[in-house]
C-alpha cells in the first residue's frame, strides 16, 4: 500500500506542476489523470480508476496531442468495465475506441482489428454469440488483409470462431 500511496502522492504533484505551467487543458494533465487510474486499478480501486480515467479522455478529447492516446486509454476504461461485470458499459467504450481508432488509421489496421476482436468477446459474456460470431468474422476478414493467412493472430481467432460454432451446435462449422 506503501508504494501506491507514494506513486498517487508524486503523480499528484506532478499534475499541479503541470496545471501551474500549462493549465488544466493540456496533454500532460490528462496523461497524469490516467496514471492516476492506473495505480488506483493496481490498488483494486476500480470506480476510482474509472473516475480518474474518464476525466482524462476527457481532456484528452479536446487538447493538442491527446488524440494520439485516446483509443488505448479508452480500451483501459473498458477493461475496468469488463473487470466489474458491466458488459454494456464496457460494449459501448469499446464501440468509442473502434471509432477512434478508424479515425486514426482507417477500417485495414491492425489495431482497428483487435479492438473489434474485444467487442467480439464482450458480446459473448453477454451470451450474445451470433453478434460475436460476425464481429470475428469481420476481424479475421481485416486480419486476412493486412497481416495475411499465416499468422500467428489468425489461428487465433479462427480458433475464436470455431469456439462459438461449438457454442451454436454447429459442428461441421467449428472443424
Amino acid at each position: 500500500v506503501g508504494n501506491f500511496l507514494q506513486a498517487l502522492s508524486c503523480i499528484a504533484i506532478a499534475r499541479r506542476l503541470w496545471i501551474s505551467l500549462h493549465g488544466r487543458n493540456h496533454i500532460l494533465v490528462a496523461e497524469s489523470s490516467v496514471s492516476i487510474g492506473a495505480v488506483y486499478w493496481q490498488m483494486g480501486k476500480l470506480n476510482w480508476a474509472i473516475k480518474e480515467i474518464k476525466k482524462g479522455i476527457r481532456l484528452m478529447r479536446i487538447v493538442p496531442g491527446g488524440y494520439a492516446k485516446l483509443p488505448d486509454t479508452i480500451e483501459s476504461l473498458s477493461s475496468l468495465y469488463y473487470l466489474k461485470n458491466d458488459f454494456q458499459k464496457a460494449l459501448l467504450t469499446l464501440k468509442d475506441a473502434y471509432i477512434s481508432r478508424i479515425n486514426m488509421y482507417g477500417v485495414y489496421h491492425i489495431d482497428v482489428c483487435a479492438t473489434i476482436i474485444k467487442i467480439g468477446h464482450v458480446l459473448r459474456e453477454q451470451g450474445d454469440i451470433h453478434k460475436s460470431l460476425h464481429v470475428l468474422l469481420k476481424a479475421l476478414s481485416i486480419q486476412r488483409k493486412v497481416i495475411g493467412e499465416n499468422h500467428l493472430e489468425v489461428a487465433t481467432t479462427l480458433t475464436q470462431i470455431g469456439d462459438l460454432y461449438l457454442l451454436m451446435n454447429k459442428t461441421e462449422q467449428a472443424i
